[in-house]
């Protein structure tokens, strides 16, 4: 019989333990009871609650559907007397006048092994408050009045404040003066050149180069950048191609800077000046778009025969003509 009273005591003793230490209270409030329209209006909801206890997010929009949500902030948890506490910080705010009452909100929360079950955390409201596993508390309501901006129309209307003036600033003034100085120099500049120009004073020589010179220079160019010799395979096939197409473009008056190589190439077969160097350009051609688009990493040799086989391209085809100096107005 002593046995049995023992084991009873320990189990009352037990759950009473337990549920002693399943704890939790809320409490929601506003910063002040009055606001004026349009006022920032600091919402709070503080819990406090024993560790065997997961809170979850409140659900508000409901409670607070005739005030407008600003902003909702994460929660802060802290820890204070061996117990949780999460506070839930809303700014709200209020545009017409009148008194507000945010009703009670509920509050879920899970006990013991449930927290564990994370399929809880996704649930709706109606689920959650159908739910067995979890549980729900409700904040206290808050009351609080939005008041209309008084105007007292009894008082005289102000006028606007006259502009207030300045004293001179002696450093200031001379800064202007320079600045202005300045762009009469300037000005005068424009002109006098204009003038120049227009005089005939400012004329040279230019010598304009024909494709093939350009070309080869250019290819000269990039073969000391060493492109592919750092990595830039890409960017060298890329430079190399721009080169060639550039070339056709003023050698032999096609758009091939905006052409495919399939286009290049049939363009290339109708002139006889091309026919010599179809079949290296095809085989250099191709090798670029592989590099370029099909992102083909070519051996060592086949970057430098690249090169080689521009320059066969221009050499093969290059316009014997005497370099004329053209008079050309310089501005």
């Amino acid at each position: 019989m002593k046995k049995l009273i023992v084991l009873l005591f320990i189990s009352f003793s037990f759950l009473f333990s337990q549920v002693f230490a399943q704890t939790i209270s809320v409490e929601a409030k506003v910063d002040t009871s009055q606001y004026l329209i349009g006022d920032l209006i600091h919402f709070s909801i503080t819990a406090e609650y024993s560790h065997e206890i997961k809170l979850l997010k409140p659900v508000i929009k409901e409670g607070l559907k005739n005030l407008e949500i600003l902003s909702i902030d994460e929660p802060i948890v802290s820890e204070e007397n061996g117990k949780k506490l999460s506070r839930f910080n809303f700014i709200l705010s209020k545009y017409d006048s009148g008194s507000v009452i945010i009703p009670q909100i509920n509050l879920f929360y899970l006990v013991g092994r449930d927290t564990a079950d994370a399929k809880l955390l996704n649930l709706s409201k109606s689920e959650l408050i159908n739910n067995s596993k979890v549980r729900v508390i409700q904040t206290n309501p808050v009351n609080f009045r939005v008041n209309l901006v008084q105007v007292d129309f009894k008082k005289d209307i102000k006028d606007v404040k006259g502009p207030i003036k300045i004293p001179y600033n002696w450093m200031e003034l001379l800064l202007y003066i320079l600045t202005a100085l300045l762009i009469i120099g300037i000005l005068f500049y424009i002109y006098h050149k204009y003038k120049k120009k227009k005089s005939g004073t400012t004329e040279e020589k230019k010598i304009i180069l024909p494709p093939h010179i350009t070309a080869l220079n250019e290819l000269r160019k990039l073969r000391e950048e060493g492109l592919w010799q750092q990595g830039l395979i890409k960017e060298y096939h890329s430079k190399i191609t721009e080169i060639i197409r550039t070339y056709f473009s003023e050698r032999f008056n096609l758009p091939a800077l905006e052409m495919t190589t399939a286009d290049t190439l049939s363009m290339l077969m109708k002139n006889k000046e091309t026919e010599i160097i179809l079949e290296t350009t095809k085989n250099f051609l191709t090798n670029a778009d592989l590099v370029k688009f099909a992102k083909f990493i070519p051996v060592k040799s086949l970057n430098e025969e690249m090169m080689q086989q521009a320059e066969k391209i221009v050499n093969r085809t290059k316009e014997i003509v005497t370099v004329i100096p053209q008079e050309v107005e310089h501005v």
